[in-house]
């Protein structure tokens, strides 16, 4: 068979999800400990990011990007983590003023779009621990 007439197969849509603990002063390592929970993402103020440094401390659990048709699948993975956290994420919050945001970022490399839907128990949670949710969306034609 010949492989040079094959072509390469894209991935249609990506899907990555992370939950982020964000903060101008808080220990990074103690919020791991307290939630018993290793960070796949750490910033700590000063230290470069993608395109500038950190403003703030960011702690961060999260897939990677992952080829998906529905978002459940890596907000599942994420939130089941975090479900039995709830008291201590709420206890840590009041403490250290820390800021949550549950981040859902899609890419779309053609018409092809994945369900969104979020539960009434993860909508309860993010209410229940003062965290918000972020969609990014980016749509190539690439």
């Amino acid at each position: 068979m010949d492989t040079s007439t094959l072509k390469k197969i894209e991935p249609q849509v990506l899907v990555k999800v992370y939950f982020s603990i964000s903060s101008q002063s808080y220990d990074l390592d103690f919020v791991s400990e307290e939630l018993n929970l290793r960070p796949t993402c750490l910033y700590r103020i000063g230290e470069k990011q993608t395109y500038k440094p950190a403003i703030e401390n960011s702690w961060s659990l999260g897939t990677e990007y992952e080829e998906s048709l529905d978002i459940s699948e890596q907000l599942g993975k994420v939130m089941r983590l975090l479900y039995n956290k709830e008291n201590k994420l709420i206890q840590l919050k009041e403490k250290f003023e820390l800021h949550y945001k549950i981040f859902i970022v899609i890419k779309m490399y053609s018409e092809q779009t994945p369900s969104v839907f979020l539960s009434k128990k993860e909508i309860d949670f993010a209410s229940n621990v003062g965290a918000e949710f972020d969609f990014d969306m980016y749509v190539s034609n690439s």
